[in-house]
């Protein structure tokens, strides 16, 4: 392998590391809203989530997530879901 494919070699693996990083730390800070107590939280850091019909909801303690699993049409809005990602 020649000096310039070696150069080239290790910059695309870098670059391409450089970019997971950069959607990890995207991931990482997207927000989500607690269907039960309405407080927003970093989707990362949420206590647990559930799927209901379909669409993920994050909360933010063991007690909401225990809540909406009980009864979740109570937290589900007709004019569409909360709990999901914020814009």
């Amino acid at each position: 392998m020649s000096k310039q494919s070696r150069i080239l070699t290790i910059f695309m693996v870098m670059s391409f590391a450089l970019v997971l990083v950069g959607i990890s730390q995207l991931q990482a800070a997207e927000k989500v809203t607690c269907p039960v107590s309405g407080k927003e939280i970093e989707k990362s850091e949420a206590a647990g989530s559930f799927e209901y019909k379909g669409e993920t909801y994050y909360f933010c303690c063991a007690g909401c997530q225990d809540k909406f699993k009980a009864d979740p049409t109570k937290y589900v809005k007709d004019s569409g879901p909360i709990g999901l990602e914020v814009s």
